[in-house]
C-alpha cells in the first residue's frame, strides 16, 4: 500500500508547499469562540470506540496514536484525506497505529448561513451512534462530495442519502441535529499550533505532539514510513513551506483571497 501510495502525486504536498490550510485568524477565532460557548458535552453517541474524553472516534489498537482534527467543509483536509487516509486506515487496521479522528465545525461562516461544517460533523456522530464500522467509507464519500466554499453545501437529505447508501440510516438523528451540542464541545478541543497561536483544520497531532503540516507533505508516505516498515519508490514531494492568510480557509491559489 505504501509503494502504491509512494506512486502517486502528493497533492497535499504541492498544495502546502503555496499556501496553508485553513488558518482561523481575526473573525476566524470569533466562529470559534462563539461555537465554543458551551461547557457541556450534551449527547454523546452510542459508539464502542468513542474517546469520551476528546470526542474522537478511534481505530485499531496500536502504541502510537495519530490524531487528525478535520472539517468536511475544509479543502485542504480534503487533499489530505486523498494523500494520507489510505495510509492511516491500513495501519489502524493492522494495529500499527491508534487512528484517532476528531470532527470539528470552523468554517460554518463559508456555507451561506446552513451551517454545513456543523451538519457533517453531527452526521459523522450519527453514524457513529447507528454503525461506526462505516465511518471511515461515510469520510470517503463526504470529502468526494465537498461542496464548494461560500456555497451552502450539501442538505441534510444529501447527507442521508449518502449514509443510506452505505446502510446507515441517519434521517431522525441528522434532522434533529441530535449531536450539534457534541459537535461544538468538541471543536473547543481542537489543538492550537504552537508556532502560530492560532487554530487550523486539518491539525495532526502524534502521540501529543502537534505536527506541522509542512513536514507531513515533504513525503508522500509520511505515516508508512513512520509507522511502517515500507520504503517509498521514489523521491519525495519537495519540502513545503507554510505562509498563514488572512483568510479563514486555503485556496488552490496563493494569490485568491476572501
Amino acid at each position: 500500500m505504501a509503494k502504491a501510495a509512494a506512486r502517486k502525486t502528493n497533492w497535499f504536498a504541492i498544495w502546502t508547499s503555496v499556501i496553508v490550510a485553513v488558518i482561523v485568524i481575526g473573525a476566524g477565532v470569533a466562529v470559534v469562540i462563539g461555537n465554543s460557548v458551551a461547557t457541556s458535552s450534551g449527547t454523546a453517541p452510542a459508539a464502542s470506540n468513542l474517546d469520551k474524553d476528546s470526542g474522537a472516534l478511534l481505530f485499531g489498537e496500536g502504541e502510537n496514536r495519530v490524531e487528525t482534527y478535520i472539517d468536511f467543509q475544509c479543502p485542504a483536509c480534503n487533499q489530505f484525506e486523498g494523500a494520507y487516509g489510505e495510509q492511516l486506515a491500513e495501519l489502524a487496521a493492522n494495529n500499527d497505529i491508534t487512528l484517532a479522528v476528531h470532527p470539528v465545525a470552523i468554517l460554518d461562516r463559508f456555507s451561506m448561513g446552513t451551517n454545513y461544517s456543523s451538519r457533517a460533523a453531527n452526521a459523522y456522530y450519527c453514524v457513529a451512534d447507528t454503525d461506526s464500522s462505516k465511518l471511515q467509507e461515510f469520510t470517503t464519500t463526504m470529502f468526494a462530495n465537498q461542496p464548494a466554499e461560500n456555497t451552502s453545501g450539501l442538505t441534510d437529505e444529501q447527507i442521508v442519502g449518502f449514509a443510506k447508501d452505505l446502510g446507515v440510516d441517519i434521517t431522525t438523528c441528522q434532522q434533529e441535529a441530535k449531536f450539534s451540542k457534541y459537535v461544538t464541545w468538541s471543536t473547543k478541543k481542537l489543538p492550537k499550533n504552537p508556532a502560530t497561536g492560532q487554530s487550523a483544520t486539518p491539525t495532526i497531532v502524534i502521540d501529543d505532539e502537534y505536527q506541522q503540516l509542512a513536514t507531513i507533505g515533504a513525503s508522500a508516505t509520511f505515516f508508512a514510513d513512520k509507522f511502517g516498515s515500507a520504503t517509498p519508490t521514489e523521491s519525495p514531494a519537495p519540502s513545503a513551506s507554510v505562509s498563514p492568510s488572512s483568510s479563514g480557509t486555503a485556496t488552490p491559489s496563493p494569490s485568491a483571497t476572501k
